[in-house]
């Protein structure tokens, strides 16, 4: 009942989001789907799609090495293949963790260490959303000015903020014990311990300063190939906007998407109306994510065609990734 309540809330979500947006944009959509379809320059869209390709397999790469220091061994393939199921299963359970849920799931069933899998995807994302924002900021502290948009550059803030509280929280325990006292909103004894063991392996990497180096060098590089992906979307399109706009509302369209939603449909597009508004009419702007909406969404569901052509739509493995997401959900363990 509690998975249930939990998915009727993200629907209602996603439902409030796009109907508010459909109806803020009711005299714009029909310019929207003519941007769209009119004058699509395939060439640009497919190098944004394999800009997109590159980044995904930096980013597995960055897993790979993350996975190391937990003795959690996969190849390369191996942790690309974990980014590709991620994508689908972000879409199959569609869930804060269905993506994440996934890729633990199968690291777990490749190296039989379970709080290994999960620690290495738990800092994987935390390096990325990391990454991405100082990126932003960077790019807010250049082009501020010719922004002019308050609004974007104290979102920057605020996320960078967050962040920042939630890596001061894993690397210092006496600032984490001052957050005690809000143990009872965890509904389990054995769930605190699970989350307590992995608030520890979580701190074991600040031992690995090299490692934690390299995964940062990696995830810039993903980044600027995830947000320059962005600007060909455009490109494909024949919006007329530059390059640099992208460092900084792409990561905050990206952290919209990561509110409570069907894998961030509504809140998504309706990020990128708010945040590139000031830049291009409203109708662009819904255009650009309508495309972005295709690759993101052809990119997950070719991830759930390759896990069926090597077998992995067997009831029993969607029966226990069902099971998982279940547990992460309400906060039991099996």
């Amino acid at each position: 009942m509690k998975k249930n309540w939990g998915f009727l809330i993200r629907f209602t979500i996603s439902l409030a989001a796009l109907a508010g947006l459909l109806w803020a944009l009711r005299d714009k959509l029909g310019e929207a789907f003519l941007i769209v379809s009119r004058g699509f320059r395939w060439e640009w869209f497919l190098v944004a799609a394999a800009l997109n390709l590159g980044a995904t397999a930096l980013i597995s790469r960055r897993l790979q090495v993350v996975f190391r220091v937990q003795g959690v061994k996969v190849s390369f393939l191996q942790s690309l293949y974990l980014s590709i199921l991620g994508l689908f299963f972000t879409l199959f359970f569609p869930s804060a963790f269905g993506g994440d849920v996934a890729k633990g799931y199968f690291a777990y069933q490749y190296s039989g260490k379970k709080l290994g899998s999960l620690t290495g995807v738990v800092l994987d994302r935390l390096l990325g959303s990391v990454t991405l924002v100082l990126i932003a900021l960077l790019a807010v502290t250049v082009y501020s000015r010719s922004l002019a948009n308050p609004a974007v550059e104290r979102s920057v803030w605020g996320v960078l903020g967050i962040l920042l509280l939630g890596t001061i929280f894993i690397t210092n325990p006496r600032f984490a014990k001052k957050f005690q006292f809000l143990s009872f909103l965890i509904p389990s004894a054995k769930w605190r311990e699970n989350l307590g063991n992995l608030y520890h392996a979580l701190r074991e990497y600040k031992n690995h300063k090299k490692l934690l180096v390299t995964c940062c060098i990696i995830s810039v590089m993903a980044q600027l190939l995830f947000l320059a992906m962005g600007y060909f979307l455009a490109r494909a399109l024949g919006i007329g906007i530059s390059l640099w706009p992208f460092f900084i509302l792409m990561p905050l369209v990206g952290f919209v998407s990561m509110a409570p939603s069907l894998s961030g449909l509504g809140v998504r597009e309706a990020g990128f109306v708010f945040f590139f508004k000031s830049l291009i009419p409203t109708e662009q702007a819904f255009a650009l994510s309508l495309v972005y909406d295709l690759l993101f969404y052809g990119s997950a569901v070719a991830g759930g065609l390759l896990f069926a052509v090597k077998g992995g739509l067997k009831r029993e493995i969607l029966h226990e990734l069902e099971t998982v997401e279940t547990l992460q959900e309400v906060g039991h363990d099996r």
